[in-house]
């Protein structure tokens, strides 16, 4: 029987690692979403019913890493499970997918969660109020749904080339400790991410400063401290939920509310 991987069952494996945290659960983590998506391989491999329940089990165990970096521990991990019986092969297995998924669950974080998603949101600020905006000249006002579409699609785009790339990736070098890890240069890849957002938010830092001016000249000085207690406001806010280790959501609702309240206070 040919047990080499193909391409249907990689397209089969790729989708089912969309649901890889459908089973989250707080005593094994992604453990079920894992043995989801290499069951049907497993069935495959293992054609005696007593190694099918052993191989289950094996793969049943805690598994937790970054969701859009998994595919490379699945690859690595089926390609080991091909490999001919011996005494060490449950030990390697495990070991080996324990250390590749704490590896990826640190790039993936660092990469994703703490880089390009931040960068995804601050590009769709931009074009909301670009294209929404009365100074725009480009006539695209009706084309601001492009401004939640472009980033999303950008964003879900390069994730799921990660998540394909590293399937095959994974299964191509599959029983080494640093399986992956050089596809490509990932420190490289955060530190100009890094470079790109601390560029962005400079941009857009700008940008609403002009904003700013524009409509301070055109209302009159008498509003200009309003706007300057607004921004005062939206970076204290900022700073404040950062220390405290909250996500961006609880700046945006922050600020929502007290603009609300500062325009209530106003109309009275």
């Amino acid at each position: 029987m040919n047990k080499e991987l193909s391409t249907k069952e990689k397209i089969s494996i790729f989708l089912r690692s969309f649901f890889i945290q459908a089973g989250w659960n707080y005593l094994r983590y992604q453990n079920i979403g894992y043995l989801f998506c290499v069951h049907g391989r497993l069935r495959k491999i293992y054609e005696k019913d007593e190694a099918f329940r052993k191989a289950l089990l094996r793969n049943f165990e805690i598994f937790n890493t970054q969701p859009y970096m998994s595919c490379f521990v699945i690859g690595n991990a089926l390609k080991m499970e091909e490999a001919p019986e011996n005494p060490e092969k449950e030990k390697n297995i495990l070991q080996i997918r324990q250390s590749l998924a704490c590896a990826y669950a640190s790039i993936g974080d660092r990469l994703f969660w703490a880089r390009l998603r931040i960068a995804a949101f601050a590009v769709t600020v931009f074009l909301v109020v670009l294209l929404m905006n009365p100074m725009d000249l480009s006539g695209l006002v009706k084309l601001s749904f492009l401004s939640l579409l472009l980033p999303t699609l950008l964003y879900a785009g390069f994730s799921v080339y990660i998540r394909w790339k590293g399937l095959g990736y994974g299964y191509d070098c599959g029983g080494k400790s640093s399986c992956g890890l050089d596809f490509m240069n990932w420190n490289r890849l955060i530190k100009f991410s890094s470079l790109a957002g601390f560029g962005l938010s400079a941009f857009l830092l700008v940008f609403f400063s002009f904003v700013f001016v524009y409509s301070a000249a055109g209302a009159g000085t008498a509003r200009i401290p309003g706007h300057l207690l607004f921004a005062i406001s939206a970076i204290a806010a900022q700073r404040y939920f950062r220390a405290r280790k909250k996500d961006l959501g609880w700046t945006v609702g922050a600020v929502f509310i007290f603009s609300f309240a500062i325009n209530l206070l106003v109309k009275i």
